[in-house]
C-alpha cells in the first residue's frame, strides 16, 4: 500500500498535470469549459475550439496504480480525440491500439508532455 506522502505526491503531480494542460490550451485560444477538481465521473481536462466544434478530452493518469478502461473509452465517445498523459504508456498502448493507430488517441509521458501538447492541440483542433 503507498504512504500518504506518495499518494500526496501523486495527487499533487496529477493535479499540476492538470492545471498545466488547461493553462496551455486556454494560452492557445482554445475554450477550456471543463477542469475536473476531483475524479469523480468528469474528465480532467475538456478543450473545444469553438469556431468549428472540434474538442479533445484529456484525461491524467500519472501516478496511477490502474487504469479504468471503460472510462477513457467513455471519454473517446464523447470528444473526438483523447489524450493521455500516463507513467504507464505500454498498458495503454496495448489496449486501444486500433485507437492510436487511427489518430484518436495520443499517449503522452508526464515529463514531456508540457513540450508536445501545445502542437497537438493545433493539429487536433484547428
Amino acid at each position: 500500500m503507498p504512504s500518504v506522502e506518495s499518494a500526496t505526491k501523486d495527487m499533487d503531480l496529477h493535479s499540476e498535470i492538470v492545471r498545466k494542460t488547461a493553462y496551455i490550451a486556454s494560452n492557445l485560444g482554445y475554450s477550456v469549459p471543463s477542469v475536473s477538481r476531483s475524479k469523480r465521473r468528469k474528465c480532467d481536462v475538456m478543450i473545444l475550439n469553438e469556431r468549428n466544434g472540434k474538442s479533445v478530452i484529456v484525461e491524467v493518469e500519472a501516478g496511477h496504480q490502474r487504469t479504468n478502461y471503460r472510462k477513457l473509452a467513455r471519454r473517446l465517445k464523447e470528444a473526438g480525440y483523447l489524450i493521455v498523459i500516463t507513467d504507464r504508456r505500454n498498458r495503454i498502448m496495448k489496449r486501444f491500439e486500433k485507437e492510436i493507430a487511427e489518430g484518436r488517441i495520443y499517449v503522452l509521458d508526464p515529463k514531456t508532455y508540457e513540450y508536445v501538447t501545445p502542437a497537438l492541440l493545433v493539429k487536433l483542433l484547428d
